[in-house]
């Protein structure tokens, strides 16, 4: 596993903690979706 995936992963840990607390972090240059709620 490269550092990369595991900075993703843990990015995404991360996201989902944010989300779970009604927050939302996103980078709108690669997220279309950035500030939308699921």
């Amino acid at each position: 596993m490269s550092r990369l995936e595991r900075f993703g992963e843990a990015l995404r840990i991360a996201q989902d903690n944010l989300d779970s607390r009604n927050f939302y972090a996103c980078n709108p240059s690669f997220d279309k979706n950035c500030g939308r709620r699921k």
